[in-house]
């Protein structure tokens, strides 16, 4: 399912991850009401939020280094930064690499 598009680059959540969301809400608001339900949303809004600012820190980095990045695909184990298939320098893969924990650095802090 398509998200939206950031920085011209189209974001999709994989299907596999609403039956995920499915059973982590029920079963929050089984065990803890409607406090659990607001709980859960709340750390899987920033489960999400943290993922696609990993993910478009690889993708930025790769598309200022003139790497079309083709989509970001959220999954529930993490994300993937799907790039055009070319020859990287060592360089710039060490730069599009690195980007991504460097943000969720940035966030840390």
């Amino acid at each position: 399912v398509q998200l939206g598009r950031l920085f011209g680059i189209d974001v999709f959540i994989h299907w596999t991850v609403w039956p995920l969301l499915i059973y982590l809400f029920a079963d929050s608001v089984l065990s803890g009401g409607w406090a659990g339900f607001t709980s859960m949303f709340a750390w899987v809004v920033v489960f999400f939020v943290a993922l696609l600012a990993h993910e478009l820190g690889h993708a930025v980095v790769a598309q200022f280094l003139n790497v079309r990045a083709k989509d970001i695909v959220l999954l529930p184990v993490g994300g993937v930064a799907r790039l055009e298939s070319v020859h990287l320098t060592p360089p710039k893969e060490l730069a599009i690499v690195s980007a991504g924990p460097l943000v969720n650095l940035l966030l840390g802090i």
